[in-house]
């Protein structure tokens, strides 16, 4: 057994093995969310229910209660008893336990238990799978490393509907679960692979133990990194042992293997109150909380209506509403991996700001009812630029965790996943019902989506960073206006 748990263990400790490790996990998770969003509306139907809009809604509202319900436990817990895999393991026990349950389910109760099972299982891989990346990544690679999991996202949204729309179309209901619980499989196997860095020592590769020495006053203590930037960032932070040689005392960076940011006994130093008060107090958590609301919500209202919006303006089946989705989604892949590498070289919040502003105008291409290549063309930009956000956000989340002593990685991705569950919670009842009971339903959702993009910009501009981006530029423009002065004098 413990050879088997120590092999390859230099691989499967590693944080490019962590990041796929999470990235499939996203992948599998929106995978499984999205694979019956084209499905949904034409078994109701066939069901012979009426208010198909309104009834999606609320099994998508489902998913995002369980999500935003469990994040508050599953935060507190994977920092208080320090453990990634195991809550990632149970995780993928719910995800696979609420396909089952939806695919049998004879009742519309049932269905929506299920989804609230499922948003809790998600709520696992989006806290603690983000921590865990925090935790092994060097700092300076933290946004890269989130981008490139997060891709997993837009890929598995990309999946989901054309596969769930065809396999619904070929093979019947059942279909899109059975290849859900597939790939939940596959993501099984590899969470169970997962050697966190603190392992036990039986498990890692013959080297010297870390540990610590006394000073020159005789108290025992450790070197910590005092330089949040380099090196590994976790938060068990790796720290820096000090060993005894020929010419002194030499530093050696290993992983020092215990919980961070607590007490003299062991105990965390922040209460769950302490860790709400700090996270309140923070300009920049409260930003990102807003600016996970909106990306929530607007992505949960349209994908409650846009499959009834295809099929009522064009008249689209189930597989060819999946396969307009999936031309749309495919840009996508790349803007996550792109804005996190770049965040790490060019800040957080002028990311954030291009990406919500340059959605704005393809947003708004979706209101027009001409060619269908218009809409494409305008779902794919949009998606494009705002799926970027996401990545850029994470990693002023990280940065935030750093910031604040007592605050840990789950802690703040607890609240992107919260506020994230929030809006994808209430986005689905609000398309629902203005698509059903305005006029002009798509044209009303369409405005509302821009109006919570220009206000997403506004905070991203004003509030996140350490100084805002909006100060940045006046400090800029200030120095300049300095300098030509000082040269005119001269």
């Amino acid at each position: 057994m413990v050879l088997l748990s120590s092999y390859g263990y230099s691989w499967r400790s590693s944080y490019w093995f962590v990041t796929a490790v999470v990235w499939l996990g996203v992948l599998t998770d929106l995978l499984v969310y999205s694979i019956i969003v084209p499905v949904i509306p034409f078994q109701l139907e066939d069901l012979g229910y009426d208010h198909i809009s309104s009834l999606t809604g609320w099994l998508l509202f489902a998913y995002s209660g369980g999500l935003a319900i469990s994040t508050l436990f599953v935060a507190v817990a994977a920092e208080k008893y320090r453990n990634r895999q195991i809550p990632l393991l149970v995780g993928n026990i719910f995800l696979i336990g609420s396909q089952i349950m939806f695919m049998e389910a004879p009742v519309y109760w049932l269905m929506c238990l299920a989804r609230v099972l499922q948003g809790v299982g998600s709520t696992m891989v989006w806290v603690v799978g983000m921590s865990l990346i925090c935790d092994v990544t060097p700092a300076d690679k933290i946004g890269q490393q989130l981008g490139i999991a997060m891709s997993g996202l837009t890929i598995g949204l990309l999946l989901g509907p054309p596969v769930g729309g065809a396999s619904y179309t070929t093979f019947g209901f059942r279909a899109p679960f059975i290849i859900g619980i597939i790939f939940a499989t596959v993501d099984l196997i590899g969470r169970i692979l997962i050697i966190e860095v603190k392992a036990p020592p039986q498990f890692q590769p013959d080297t010297q133990a870390a540990k610590t020495t006394e000073t020159t006053d005789g108290e025992d203590t450790q070197l910590a990194v005092s330089d949040p930037e380099k090196g590994p960032l976790a938060s068990a932070r790796p720290s820096m042992t000090v060993e005894e040689s020929g010419e002194g005392k030499v530093s050696t960076e290993k992983p020092v293997v215990e919980p961070a940011r607590v007490s003299a006994d062991g105990t965390p130093e922040l209460s769950l109150i302490g860790v709400l008060a700090a996270l309140v107090r923070s300009r920049r958590a409260n930003a990102v909380a807003l600016i996970s609301l909106v990306f929530g919500a607007l992505a949960a209202i349209i994908d409650t209506v846009i499959s009834v919006h295809l099929n009522d303006v064009w008249d689209l089946s189930s597989d060819k509403v999946g396969l307009v989705m999936l031309a749309a989604v495919v840009p996508t892949i790349f803007s996550p991996p792109i804005t996190g590498w770049l965040s790490d070289r060019f800040g957080t919040p002028w990311l954030t700001f291009a990406g919500i502003i340059l959605s704005i105008p393809f947003h708004g291409m979706l209101i027009i009812e001409g060619p269908l290549a218009v809409f494409i063309v305008g779902y794919a930009f949009e998606n494009f630029f705002f799926s970027g956000i996401i990545a850029p956000i994470s990693s002023e989340l990280a940065a935030v965790s750093r910031s604040i002593d007592g605050i840990g990685y789950a802690h703040v991705y607890g609240v992107l996943n919260f506020f994230f569950g929030v809006g994808s919670t209430v986005g689905p009842i609000i398309a629902g019902q203005m698509y059903d009971h305005i006029e002009s339903g798509w044209l009303a959702i369409c405005l509302l989506n821009i109006g919570l993009l220009v206000t997403s910009a506004a905070v991203a501009l004003l509030f996140m960073s350490e100084t805002p981006a909006v100060l940045q530029l006046f400090g800029a423009l200030w120095r300049r206006k300095t300098d030509d002065d000082a040269r005119a004098n001269v």
